[in-house]
């Protein structure tokens, strides 16, 4: 079991956070962004950062190499209209992309795979490194202010990624 904490201060023990989300044991004000086949997209559940997205998989799998060829058509198209959102209506002109290959410790098995895209900020500047503005955000960006603009980017967004 982990501890997981989201930007809202709801603490939860999990084996997994992907399968968590999938079946609810793991709420938050933003909720899900867009569902596909195999993929979803949320709002960074421990990062208050507005516009911090998460491209999902909703099996365990590590990485790229595992997906199958529905899932590469799928990914790539959510990356990338996701990402043209950001940058024609939240005019997020930067972003940086994690993406990171691992095992659920506990059970030896993948974990749901991600990727980040975190918008890059004026506020961000003064920050020597990507650790240093988590640690930043996790301490000072829980602001009402702050958590009210990440809900109303997470709705459009939503509204964006889910047009036909």
């Amino acid at each position: 079991m982990v501890k997981i904490k989201s930007f809202e201060g709801e603490e939860k023990d999990i084996e997994c956070i992907g399968c968590a989300l999938q079946k609810g044991i793991i709420k938050f004000s933003t909720g899900l962004i867009y569902e596909g086949k195999y993929f979803e997209v949320r709002q960074d559940y421990e990062l208050p950062i507005e516009g911090f997205f998460i491209i999902s998989s909703k099996r365990h799998i590590i990485g790229f190499a595992d997906f199958t060829e529905n899932e590469q058509k799928e990914f790539i198209e959510i990356l990338c209209k996701l990402r043209k959102i950001m940058r024609e209506k939240l005019k997020i002109k930067y972003v940086e992309i994690f993406m990171r290959e691992h095992t659920i410790k506990s059970k030896k098995a993948p974990s749901h795979f991600h990727i980040g895209l975190l918008p890059k900020y004026d506020w961000m500047k003064k920050f020597k490194d990507t650790k240093q503005i988590f640690e930043y955000a996790k301490e000072k960006r829980k602001t009402k202010k702050n958590l009210e603009k990440i809900k109303k980017i997470a709705n459009k967004v939503k509204k964006e990624l889910n047009k036909k």
